[in-house]
């Protein structure tokens, strides 16, 4: 789903996102990103990735399994990640924003994901299904996380990759014609609800700067 689509694999390696450069025609500028003096703590500075298009991970409630699948119709989309810096772990807060021509297709768009998270958390754990293959090379543990309502409409949730102790919580929202996803490692190293409520009110002001 698009709230574990992002982290470049950096956080768990399993069940994430993977990416491609759009074709020039399709790339338009999307709103702002997070920057690194927007986080709590010390995290390394980072440029963000532009014109880069992104596979929703889409979850069958009846084997509870997840396949990428393209999120077509996209007019652009830029994504960001910051590793902290200090800790005993790796921390890691990731951000992607991914636009489309007109809100009501980021409508629709929202609707499949929080369905797909739906689904995962029903499941409580999802295999990770490559393009192409048709068996699970691993499970991700997927929990719902309590966090007020953000934009148009939100969800939250948690990733854990079986056999890492790498817990994240991401938020997925949405925001006129574009959605919005925050990672944010958690655990003993990682970053608390309140940072991350604090990491998502601030990336909404950066989409309307």
């Amino acid at each position: 789903m698009l709230g574990r689509t992002f982290v470049l694999c950096v956080v768990t390696g399993l069940g994430l996102a993977t990416m491609s450069v759009l074709p020039a025609a399709a790339a338009t500028k999307t709103p702002g990103l997070l920057v690194v003096t927007d986080l709590p703590g010390t995290f390394q500075d980072a440029a963000p990735t532009t014109d880069v298009a992104f596979n929703a991970l889409v979850v069958d409630p009846k084997t509870c399994t997840e396949t990428p699948k393209p999120i077509v119709g996209l007019s652009g989309a830029q994504s960001v990640v910051f590793g902290g810096a200090g800790t005993a772990t790796p921390v890691v807060v990731s951000e992607n924003v991914v636009s489309f021509p007109q809100a009501r297709a980021a409508r629709v768009a929202f609707a499949m994901q929080s369905k797909s998270a739906k689904a995962a958390v029903t499941c409580r754990s999802v295999g990770f299904i490559p393009p192409g293959t048709t068996a699970a090379i691993g499970t991700v543990s997927i929990a719902k996380v309590k966090f007020a309502v953000t934009g148009d409409a939100s969800f939250a949730t948690s990733a854990n990759a079986a056999g890492t102790t790498v817990l994240t919580n991401f938020v997925t929202f949405l925001h006129g014609p574009s959605l919005v996803t925050v990672g944010a490692s958690a655990g003993p190293d990682g970053l608390s609800a309140a940072d991350l409520k604090t990491i998502v009110g601030r990336a909404r002001k950066r989409l309307k700067a």
